[in-house]
């Protein structure tokens, strides 16, 4: 399982105060993943986010992946530090709903050990009114080890997403860090 502080990876895409439920498959083939435009850039979570995430920059890779680095703050006995992981980012719409594959590049030298690089965090996003995007992780309830193809795992994001707990209720709520304003109070100072 990957800390809080992870994810998007997300986009970000990691990061809800619980542990997320980790894929053996991304959401799509890579070959097959679509980049979308509006996710580029810096955004930062808004103050209500039930998370230790800060920011979280997007950035095209190549013609299907992105690269996402999620920054967080991170209390340990009361002083704040800040922790940068690197994340391998796919995209797919289906059924009229975009989702997110993250994959972890870097991280802490004492989680390197632990990572395991075929873990797939999987989250819902949401365009919201205001440029406000929300990302929603599958909760860490919900059992994905058994999947074994890409096709698996969309027919069961399509069926269950809708299902009471299936998604963390709250997710976190992300602004572009150029329209960060009085209207949108966030969690850190923006570094």
């Amino acid at each position: 399982m990957w800390s809080p502080l992870k994810l998007l990876s997300v986009l970000a895409l990691s990061t809800l105060v619980v542990a997320c439920s980790d894929s053996p498959v991304p959401v799509v083939d890579p070959s097959e993943s679509e980049l979308d435009a509006r996710l580029y850039g810096t955004w930062v979570a808004l103050e209500n986010a039930s998370a230790d995430v800060a920011r979280i920059t997007l950035v095209p890779f190549d013609e299907q992946q992105m690269v996402a680095e999620v920054v967080g703050l991170e209390s340990i006995d009361g002083i704040f530090q800040v922790e940068s992981t690197l994340f391998r980012v796919l995209l797919a719409e289906f059924d009229g709903t975009i989702w997110i594959s993250a994959s972890e590049l870097s991280g802490s030298e004492s989680d390197e050990e632990s990572r395991d690089d075929s873990a797939w965090v999987i989250a819902r996003l949401d365009f919201e009114p205001d440029g406000v995007v929300l990302f929603r992780e599958i909760s860490h309830a919900v059992e994905l080890e058994g999947i074994e193809t890409v096709e698996g795992l969309q027919a069961v994001l399509v069926d269950r997403q809708d299902e009471p707990g299936f998604l963390d209720e709250e997710g976190i709520r992300f602004v572009r860090h150029d329209g960060v304003s009085t209207r949108f109070p966030t969690t850190a100072v923006v570094f």
